[in-house]
């Protein structure tokens, strides 16, 4: 590299750090924000079909259309809705 005088190094080679520094910082910080960015929306797919296969799985099987469209009365409000750890209704 060569030397200004009083020992410095040329301007041009310092201000051509300084912006490739920056132009880095920013490409660097615009990558972290797009992976994170990625990282959150990947999560909330996964949350979102496990949630709807829990549903299918389990709540198809113990809900009846008779739920929906009027009131639940009887030994059908007193059963556990409790789904077991093994799958069985």
């Amino acid at each position: 590299m060569p030397v200004a005088p009083l020992g410095r190094p040329p301007r041009l080679v310092l201000r051509f750090a300084l912006y490739t520094g920056a132009v880095l910082l920013a490409a660097g910080l615009a990558i972290l924000w797009t992976v994170n960015h990625e990282v959150a929306s990947r999560a909330q797919q996964t949350v979102e079909t496990q949630a709807r296969l829990f549903a299918e799985q389990n709540l198809r099987r113990q809900l009846l259309t008779s739920d929906f469209t009027k009131p639940v009365r009887g030994t059908r409000r007193a059963a556990p809705r409790r789904p077991s750890s093994d799958g069985a209704s």
